[in-house]
């Protein structure tokens, strides 16, 4: 139903509420085409049912509510359907406890007005701006507590749509700090990497189901000294059969200790059965973080490529490669003050793309040269960054969609090949967003995880946290429906299973389980 004043309470023609006709209120214009307004008992939060959303055309006057025989205090403020998701329709907006389930933090408010004084509902005082020009501290201050004290533990529902199967949340048996990546190893099961204290360990989920298995890594000496802590950062997705199950066959690790970060590759070695440390450097040139490894050919010899960025001041982004059959690694690319290549995508021509944390796109064109063919708009002139695209799609499934970059300020380019390289913001994407989540506003989407599946849809994650739904074709964006579970834990992976699940990984570790079809 649509909290919109019809008859009595709502388009107050001549009075709102219980009081009598003198207690009427002219209402100021807040310059918006619809308006919000409600009641409270003085020093009282409002509640959510007390709040009305109507059109201003017409609205001429209203009345405070009787509350108990006590004192009240009053919100009016103006409310922009622009800044809504292009949904919900202004009229259908429902307010709510913040803390409810399906609820989010409260909207944008224009030129709230509160009363002059909290008083008797009968005789009001009339409705003045929370803040002027001219108005002293002190009452600037005392207007703006009560309007805080008004909105209070208020928020507004957000308007999701539930997965086919809903989202529940499990706690592995780990002593992980969070899931960071995630990946579908041969047979179904899936591999996660851990973010772990003293101790590296993979987690199995199998194909099956049940529960998440923490499996110990058969190294050849200790990947942590007492006090350090891994990062998974990549895992592979071929497997190898260890003891019965699969794990990836290499894995890359950012190492922190009190020195500092240092990042680590391992592949496993048949001959030991053992992981084997592989990290790539060169004499002037070793990784600080390591984001993933690719086997491509370069120049017609089948190599291999680790990409990241490298130690030093100038947070250099790299690519380092090597053949096939050397041990002797080469930096392929070097980016000063780009701070890591975040993914290399291998294509059958060698035109290879690879993307640095700055949002720009590189070609290869031969011989270790790499050229910039989209340079990142939100990053010209920053230094440091407006926004770092520290997430990508490592291996998408639609054939014109070469990878996908995202990160901070509500940042997300589709990187699309179709006779040419081109990047792109969904247009859809703002339209599923409130205000103070598009990019500019206040507190704008952090997008932690992507991930794509099997028909082509993408699942995009914010710590906040925040679950969309981006449709096959662009068309469409959806916000997901979480569980309680998740209020306030921010997301770090996602993993679109081709068996129809949805895994979502938390920081700290907790896993949700829907189905995205």
């Amino acid at each position: 139903m649509r909290q919109w004043a019809g008859a009595g309470l709502a388009l107050c023609m001549l009075a709102c509420g219980d009081g009598g006709p003198d207690a009427a209120l002219s209402v100021p214009d807040p310059g918006t085409s619809h308006v919000v307004y409600g009641t409270a008992s003085a020093g009282r939060a409002l509640r959510p049912g007390a709040l009305v959303v109507a059109p201003a055309a017409g609205l001429e006057t209203v009345t405070p509510e009787v509350i108990g025989g006590s004192g009240v205090d009053m919100l009016f403020a103006g409310v922009d359907p622009a800044d809504l998701p292009k949904q919900l329709d202004v009229l259908d907006l429902r307010f709510a406890a913040e803390t409810d389930v399906g609820a989010r933090r409260m909207i944008t408010l224009h030129a709230p007005y509160v009363l002059r004084g909290p008083s008797d509902p009968e005789a009001p005082e009339p409705l003045v701006p929370v803040d002027e020009g001219g108005l002293s501290r002190d009452v600037r201050e005392e207007r703006t507590a009560r309007l805080a004290q008004l909105l209070a533990g208020l928020g507004v529902e957000d308007p999701c749509v539930e997965l086919p199967t809903p989202l529940t949340v499990t706690t592995p048996r780990t002593s992980a700090e969070f899931i960071g990546a995630m990946r579908v190893l041969g047979g179904g099961d899936v591999a996660m990497g851990f973010s772990m204290t003293s101790t590296v360990m993979v987690g199995v989920l199998p194909a099956t189901g049940g529960e998440v298995r923490p499996v110990p890594l058969p190294t050849e000496a200790p990947i942590l000294l007492q006090g350090e802590s891994a990062e998974a950062r990549w895992l592979s997705a071929e497997g190898v059969e260890v003891e019965g199950r699969q794990l990836p066959r290499a894995l890359t690790f950012d190492v922190s200790s009190g020195f500092g970060t240092t990042a680590v590759a391992y592949t496993w070695s048949e001959a030991s059965r053992r992981y084997v440390q592989t990290t790539p450097f060169t004499a002037d040139s070793s990784p600080r973080t390591l984001r993933g490894i690719v086997a491509l050919p370069l120049d017609g010899e089948p190599s291999v490529c680790a990409f990241g960025g490298e130690q030093g001041a100038d947070r250099t982004a790299t690519i380092w490669c090597r053949t096939e059959t050397s041990t002797t690694w080469r930096v392929s690319l070097s980016l000063p003050r780009s701070a890591a290549v975040t993914t290399v995508v291998p294509r059958a021509d060698e035109r290879h793309v690879a993307v640095d944390v700055t949002g720009s796109v590189y070609q290869y064109g031969g011989q270790d040269r790499w050229s910039v063919v989209l340079e990142s708009a939100v990053n010209s002139g920053c230094d440091p960054l407006c926004a770092a695209f520290t997430t990508t799609l490592p291996a998408p499934g639609v054939a014109s969609l070469v990878t996908v970059a995202a990160g901070a300020q509500g940042q997300l380019l589709l990187v699309e090949d179709d006779g040419g390289l081109t990047a792109r913001r969904p247009a859809a994407l703002n339209d599923a967003l409130f205000a103070d989540e598009r990019p500019g506003a206040e507190d704008p989407l952090r997008i932690s995880a992507v991930s794509q599946a099997a028909d082509g849809t993408l699942f995009i994650a914010d710590a906040h946290p925040t679950l969309l739904r981006l449709a096959p074709d662009g068309s469409r964006v959806d916000r997901i429906c979480l569980p309680r579970d998740m209020r306030d834990v921010p997301i770090a992976s996602l993993l679109a299973h081709p068996d129809g699940r949805l895994l979502v990984g938390m920081s700290p570790a907790l896993l949700a389980t829907g189905g995205w079809r």
